[in-house]
């Protein structure tokens, strides 16, 4: 049998982006679109303060993040709110740290896609830094 023939019958991959294809500003707008779920009506976005600062706002024209994590050691964690029975996704800047946030996404679906978006922009992150170390190290070689 051929594992790479198999797929869910009536489904189409075509529609869905490669994670690992999309840009930071993909991901981003990801996560904007999981957050709209939320069921406490705050209107939620997300952007990044170089690569490697997540930030979180909410509501209108607010002047400072509500969550600000860096991303290199972000963990991400969801749990089942006891009162809703909705999907929360909290971050926390490591294991074991208190977490800095939670929004209510709704879905179990929505709580792994907002996690693997998280983790996908902490990959770029982890790129960019490892990119800007072998551009000191290629010109140091240069010299």
């Amino acid at each position: 049998m051929a594992f790479g023939s198999l797929g869910c019958e009536g489904y189409t991959a075509e529609d869905v982006p490669s994670v690992t294809s999309m840009s930071a500003a993909d991901h981003l707008r990801a996560l904007d679109r999981t957050m709209a779920g939320a069921d406490d009506g705050l209107k939620r976005r997300a952007t990044l303060q170089g690569p490697c600062d997540l930030r979180i706002w909410s509501g209108q024209g607010s002047g400072h993040p509500v969550w600000q994590i860096a991303l290199q050691s972000v963990q991400v964690r969801f749990d089942v709110s006891p009162l809703t029975g909705r999907y929360l996704v909290a971050l926390s800047p490591a294991v074991n740290d208190p977490e800095v946030g939670s929004v209510d996404v709704g879905r179990w679906v929505d709580a792994v896609a907002f996690r693997s978006h998280v983790q996908q922009l902490q990959g770029l992150c982890l790129a960019s830094g490892q990119a800007e170390k072998q551009a000191v190290s290629s010109s140091a070689e240069d010299a």
